[in-house]
């Protein structure tokens, strides 16, 4: 990811604050959280919570309409073949962009329609009552820490998404990569496995294709840390976002270098 794009996803409100903006996008007042919230039980049943305003307590339950399988795994698969957003998912996280995958559908993660919000209280009032506004913001506040929860109102499980995302991995990143080495279609024969020579001596096995003396430089000429690389043609990855990654992994290890060899030679001064 590109300081570009990780500029812009830090641009993007937190899942509690869409949330919020969401709900208030249908007219409901729902208000910010401020300290203690509601305790929330997550189940087959959305989102359930019991809430006291002066008498007995009042049953409450929010959950959004359930993605269909079509939709779920349209999405995902759109997540799974990003490396940082399959990485965030595989970790327990939602990536902030994960809402822009599923753009162009009838149904996000995100409520898009008020008829997609299934809540009940028994208190009796017409929704939303006082009872539900304070469990959409103990909502809210929930998705600060675990955003994960939206997938779940949407009818599914943390189990499901991590075993969907690796499957979906398993299948495209092959065949894309495949594809992209050939320049033509995927290919459907299997990955040869590596030759037991590789195993014994490793350092056989990768031959660079331009001899080394091609790639010597010196710092001192001014030459960007990244040109080695640019030398060396795009990293082969069929995932775009993963060789972005390398770019500036190999970017940030150059300037760091840089920089801890210019705090030698000034300390090594200072002792002179």
């Amino acid at each position: 990811m590109t300081s570009t794009s990780r500029s812009l996803l830090s641009l993007l409100p937190g899942w509690r604050e869409r949330w919020i903006a969401t709900l208030r996008g249908f007219g409901w007042a729902v208000p910010l959280p401020k300290g203690r919230t509601a305790r929330l039980a997550t189940g087959p049943e959305g989102v359930v919570a019991s809430i006291r305003a002066g008498g007995a307590p009042n049953r409450v339950r929010v959950r959004l309409a359930p993605l269909a399988r079509r939709t779920f795994e349209a999405g995902m698969r759109k997540l799974a073949l990003r490396a940082a957003s399959s990485a965030s998912l595989l970790a327990g996280n939602l990536p902030a962009d994960a809402e822009a995958a599923f753009a162009g559908m009838r149904h996000g993660l995100l409520p898009r329609r008020l008829e997609e919000v299934e809540q009940s209280c028994t208190c009796g009032a017409a929704p939303p009552c006082s009872h539900l506004l304070a469990v959409h913001s103990a909502i809210a506040a929930r998705l600060a820490s675990d955003p994960l929860l939206l997938a779940e109102l949407r009818g599914w499980r943390r189990e499901e998404i991590v075993e969907t995302v690796r499957r979906l991995r398993e299948i495209d990143a092959p065949a894309a990569a495949g594809a992209a080495l050939s320049g033509g279609a995927p290919r459907d024969e299997a990955p040869v496995p590596l030759p037991e020579a590789a195993f014994g001596r490793p350092e056989s096995f990768f031959s660079p294709l331009l001899p080394l003396s091609s790639l010597a430089s010196s710092s001192a000429s001014g030459e960007p840390t990244d040109s080695i690389p640019a030398r060396l043609g795009s990293p082969p990855f069929s995932d775009p976002e993963a060789s972005r990654l390398i770019e500036d992994f190999h970017r940030a290890i150059g300037l760091g270098a840089a920089e801890r060899l210019a705090e030698w030679e000034w300390r090594r001064a200072g002792k002179s």
